[in-house]
């Protein structure tokens, strides 16, 4: 049983653009299984996703609850389907209380597995002076400490969150596996190898304050690029109104699913990702997949992919930073097919 994150459906997953690849691993787990069902906040349209399940089976809030009584009656709302149940597994720690709830109530197993660990990204907003706040922060602890420590298992994408969790909350190191995020080979490609150089550029995830967008359209403006961005979030409107201001070559293309994607990296010459911060990011290693040059800021969840000079390029924050490393990788023919 898959606990989806707090309030989150496969309605929402379709309209990021991630449904096909989160569905994927599950598909792959019900033909291990032989079950696997998804429990989701969305509603009766839900039931509109099920040519595309194969097999999953999807548990939703058809009497349309608010959310905070469908989080408490949902063991039993639910209690067949959670009942037959061997294991519950979290998507993430946002609703990982949840399941810990329906764990007590049912007594079964629990993996709360996360692709970032909450607190964490919590305290980066309140250091960068973004959207975080202390009290997110202390509730992101709280929920934290008391799921992972009753879960029979923790699941987290690299070793640098599984030492943060075990730091944080005095864990055994036995209760933390790292299983990092995973890409479709067969989709994620490598495109032909060629020394030829358009000077395009292409970023891949949401328009939010923490990818430092801003400082890659500095960057694609002094190195004389154009930029394709991929992803819709609360930043466009300020991203459209810097590329027209400062005369910036950008395309926005919004949201594209995911099994997309991976045509647009291979049109481009290097995927870049200018975070302040990251957890294990998937858009990064499916550009690698592609056997794209890449390059990524010094921070948290980047470095943990990129080995400097080796399968890719890391760099400061700013756009001038930025700009240096693309500079590099266009000056070298070699370097870039490294």
């Amino acid at each position: 049983m898959l606990f989806l994150t707090r309030g989150a459906s496969l309605e929402k997953w379709d309209h990021t653009g991630s449904l096909a690849r989160e569905l994927y691993l599950y598909k792959e787990l019900a033909k291990a299984l032989g079950s696997v069902t998804v429990l989701s906040y969305g509603d009766e349209r839900e039931l509109g996703y099920l040519p595309q399940l194969e097999g999953i089976q999807v548990a939703y809030n058809r009497w349309r609850l608010p959310l905070p009584l469908y989080v408490l009656l949902l063991p039993f709302l639910h209690w067949r389907l959670l009942r037959k149940a061997t294991i519950f597994k979290t998507n993430q720690i946002r609703g990982a209380e949840v399941a810990l709830w329906a764990k007590m109530v049912h007594r079964k197993a629990l993996i709360v597995r996360c692709g970032y660990v909450w607190s964490r990204n919590a305290q980066n907003q309140v250091a960068h002076q973004l959207k975080g706040s202390s009290w997110e922060v202390r509730q992101a602890r709280w929920i934290e400490r008391l799921t992972f420590s009753r879960a029979e298992l923790g699941v987290t994408t690299t070793a640098a969150l599984k030492a943060y969790l075990l730091d944080a909350y005095q864990l055994p190191p036995e209760q933390i596996q790292v299983i990092p995020n995973f890409v479709q080979t067969e989709t994620f490609t490598p495109k032909a190898a060629t020394d030829s150089l358009q000077k395009r550029l292409i970023f891949v995830g949401r328009l939010s304050a923490l990818k430092n967008l801003p400082a890659l359209l500095a960057a694609t403006k002094l190195t004389d690029a154009q930029l394709t961005l991929i992803g819709e979030g609360p930043e466009r409107a300020a991203l459209v109104a810097q590329a027209e201001r400062e005369g910036i070559a950008v395309t926005f293309l919004g949201t594209v699913p995911n099994q997309e994607i991976a045509a647009h990296l291979q049109q481009a010459d290097l995927f870049v990702l200018p975070s302040k911060w990251e957890g294990h990011p998937k858009v990064l290693i499916e550009a690698m997949a592609c056997g794209m040059p890449v390059v990524g800021t010094d921070v948290a969840g980047i470095r943990d992919v990129i080995i400097h000079g080796q399968t890719g390029l890391l760099c400061g924050l700013s756009g001038t930073e930025i700009a240096a490393a693309i500079e590099q990788l266009f000056a070298d023919p070699a370097l870039r097919r490294k």
